[in-house]
């Protein structure tokens, strides 16, 4: 999935439909909960009343093979700590490379503590390892291959700026001679006769 962008927005459930406040700036959540009465609270997965406008951290994401547009909201820790995350990351991209660039992301799961009260259960007993085998045998030590002059001066070049150390350049190199002969392309050139335009 290609990250089109994120934000936040306020949400709120009701009548098991989420409701969205996407004003700019966002209005304090506090304060819009205590404009509603406590009964009309909803309750969440433990039985709690929970409070009804939440901030939620939002995902706007495209599956670059098919097109699909797809959006991801939630206003749980785990997902302020990705939003903190991925924030931190594109604006050092960006400000590195001087471009616009957005990251391409593998989606997935992993496991989170929460507080739902079916997980209080016991965990299932685990099994019974198997008797330890012998370690495999390691293959021979050979000697490392002799490093290039280029992967040294790469190396020396490195340790010198610990920032650049696995970037690599945006274009090539040009040589003095490349640089004197360079002309404008034809759309950029100025005409060859002006008419006494200047």
């Amino acid at each position: 999935m290609l990250l089109l962008g994120f934000g936040t927005v306020l949400r709120r459930w009701k009548d098991k439909r989420p409701y969205w406040n996407t004003d700019s700036p966002l209005p304090d959540p506090e304060t819009l909960n205590k404009e509603i009465p406590i009964e009309e609270w909803e309750f969440d997965l433990a039985g709690n009343r929970t409070p009804p406008w939440k901030l939620c951290y939002v995902f706007y994401l495209v599956n670059v093979n098919t097109g699909r547009l797809h959006t991801f909201a939630h206003d749980t820790y785990g997902t302020l700590l990705c939003y903190e995350a991925i924030k931190e990351q594109c604006f050092v991209k960006q400000w590195l490379t001087g471009t616009f660039v957005m990251p391409i992301v593998d989606l997935g799961k992993a496991p989170w503590k929460s507080t739902i009260p079916w997980e209080d259960s016991p965990p299932p007993s685990t099994p019974t390892p198997a008797p330890p085998t012998a370690a495999p045998k390691l293959a021979p030590a050979y000697p490392p291959a002799a490093q290039s002059a280029a992967a040294a001066a790469a190396k020396a070049a490195a340790a010198q700026s610990p920032l650049l150390a696995k970037t690599k350049p945006a274009t090539k190199t040009i040589t003095v001679a490349e640089s004197i002969d360079d002309e404008l392309p034809p759309h950029s050139a100025p005409p060859k006769d002006d008419k006494g335009w200047r």
